[in-house]
């Protein structure tokens, strides 16, 4: 009865978020480069750098007014752009290739872009069965590690759930990628981000702690229009996990 309670608990959360976003219409085509924010960046500043327009810049990254940017923020640089400067950060946007990993500010990741994503492991260690995790359905995936290992953003997004309310996920992270995508972080055992702040891909989020049986490991999951999907189709086939 607990086990089937958790998973509709996540479900019901998950599909709420959904719920609330709405689409905001067809996304701009991606080039292959990615920016990073820098300090003192703005939104205007960029796109005259890269001699695109600031609406489509906005757009392509579905951003608002005031436009507001955070450093380390990745910002998608939209295929028109003619500018072939060196100066910014260069990432491949084709599906189901992983790449050489790339040391950032936060965590030395292995990046595979799906959906428009550049996805990364949460953390590092072994995929495990668990009972706990046992339930009507595998949603998403266990990973053994050490007491407060690090736990990383999967992918850039803003947090939209950090809090220990749900009972049975321990300190629980939820994160907001676009309109389609979220993330779940369970079993933490301190969170270091809160609701609403943006994260960047390889962030530290939380340290690793514990399920109700014991064991010491992160659950995680990712979901497509608040249904999970198999995490493994989008991580890297790297061997970060193991």
């Amino acid at each position: 009865m607990i086990r089937c309670f958790l998973f509709i608990s996540l479900c019901f959360f998950s599909n709420v978020l959904y719920a609330k976003q709405a689409p905001t219409g067809h996304n701009s085509k991606l080039c292959t480069r990615v920016y990073r924010v820098k300090l003192n960046d703005t939104l205007h500043h960029i796109a005259r750098k890269y001699h695109i327009s600031y609406r489509l810049l906005a757009h392509t990254n579905h951003l608002r007014a005031p436009y507001t940017l955070s450093v380390g923020q990745h910002l998608h640089l939209p295929c028109h752009s003619s500018s072939q400067s060196n100066n910014h950060h260069q990432i491949s946007t084709k599906p189901k290739q992983s790449l050489k990993p790339k040391k950032t500010h936060h965590h030395t990741l292995s990046c595979h872009w799906f959906h428009h994503i550049c996805w990364i492991w949460p953390t590092k260690g072994k995929i495990v069965e668990t009972t706990t995790l046992v339930l009507a359905k595998k949603q998403g995936i266990a990973i053994a590690g050490n007491f407060h290992q690090p736990v990383f953003a999967s992918a850039d997004g803003t947090v939209v759930y950090a809090d220990n309310n749900l009972p049975g996920y321990s300190h629980l992270i939820i994160i907001r990628h676009n309109h389609r995508f979220v993330t779940a972080y369970a079993y933490n055992d301190h969170l270091f981000v809160r609701k609403d702040q943006h994260v960047t891909a390889g962030q530290k989020i939380a340290q690793m702690g514990r399920e109700s049986g014991g064991k010491v490991l992160l659950y995680f999951e990712i979901r497509y229009n608040g249904r999970p999907v198999n995490p493994l189709y989008y991580l890297p086939k790297s061997k970060q996990h193991s």
